[in-house]
């Protein structure tokens, strides 16, 4: 059975700013999702030479991105019902993209600050840096495998 909750406990709808707030974050959302398949299709169109796009941590950071706006996009839900329904597989599957979006995206910032740091400080020729950021990428995944899994895993 699904309820209506609001942060203070109560029943009570959206009123119509709250639902003009949450118009906002779905525009933003989906401002971004076209950002994002502008640059693909444009990478897409443009597959020349291998530049910061083709990266493996850029790739990663811009799954991750793609998923929050999913999660995001997903809020019109609430604001057309004016109020959230919870618990229901909706809102754990909109938990769940929001929560993996948004750890893909700030480990693949650790990453890419990572893997800048070791080519302009420590230098690091081309394919060293190559298979440091495939490495990263990789740890990236796994981390947030772990995050998610146990977040997830361990909820009643």
């Amino acid at each position: 059975m699904s309820t209506s909750l609001t942060e203070s406990g109560t029943s009570d709808l959206f009123s119509f700013s709250e639902r003009v707030s949450i118009l906002f974050v779905v525009l933003a959302a989906a401002l971004s999702g076209i950002s994002i398949v502008a640059l693909m299709a444009y990478k897409l169109y443009q597959r020349r030479e291998q530049d910061a796009c083709g990266s493996s941590l850029f790739l990663s950071l811009i799954f991750g991105e793609a998923l929050r706006v999913v999660g995001n996009v997903m809020t019109i839900k609430w604001m057309k019902d004016a109020a959230i329904t919870a618990p229901t597989t909706f809102c754990y599957a909109q938990g769940i993209l929001k929560t993996i979006g948004t750890n893909i995206i700030d480990w693949s910032t650790l990453a890419i600050t990572i893997h800048t740091f070791a080519i302009l400080i420590l230098q690091w020729d081309n394919p060293p840096a190559t298979h440091i950021a495939n490495y990263l990428t990789l740890g990236v995944w796994l981390v947030v495998g772990i995050i998610v899994g146990i977040t997830f895993g361990v909820r009643d």
